[in-house]
């Protein structure tokens, strides 16, 4: 029993690593999709810029770049679970094989998973689409407008900080 629990501990151990790595991975993966729109709203301030002197309002600007960020993810969200699927459908087929397991024992997305897939698709768009978006719609709308030479936003403390963090993973 002393072994089999030595072992049950060290294969815990390493499954805890796996998830490490892998959550790490996709803290990079998060930054660098989140940097990369960022950069595109950003370069689109001008345009906005534009839109907003043209009589368009700071929700309706808001309320487009959100959409377009939601589809994005949305988008996102399906092609991954599609990946999980397939992955989990492997999984099935390995644990039938080497591992006897029962015929019950089924390794596949639940409903539960498409709802908290699909919550954090909708919370990443609003992270980046609507904070962006309202930086971008702030203030000195008529000074970018004026400008129109490059983006005219620049990357603040935080966006900064996640690049250099990425970097660092």
């Amino acid at each position: 029993i002393a072994s089999y629990t030595k072992a049950a501990l060290a294969q815990g151990w390493q499954v805890t690593i796996v998830r490490l790595l892998v959550s790490l991975l996709l803290v990079v993966v998060c930054v660098t999709v989140a940097t990369l729109v960022y950069a595109r709203t950003a370069m689109r301030s001008s345009e906005i810029a534009v839109r907003t002197a043209l009589g368009a309002g700071r929700q309706r600007i808001i309320s487009q770049l959100f959409v377009e960020a939601l589809v994005f993810t949305l988008l996102s969200a399906m092609i991954g679970l599609l990946l999980a699927r397939y992955g989990l459908e492997q999984v099935d087929v390995l644990a039938a094989q080497f591992l006897r397991a029962p015929f019950w024992l089924r390794f596949t997305p639940t409903i539960g998973t498409l709802a908290y897939v699909v919550g954090l698709a909708v919370l990443a768009a609003l992270i980046v689409g609507v904070v962006p978006a309202m930086r971008v719609t702030g203030h000195g709308l008529h000074a970018q407008l004026r400008q129109s030479g490059g983006t005219g936003l620049r990357f603040g403390r935080t966006w900064t900080a996640m690049i250099v963090l990425q970097v660092a993973i």
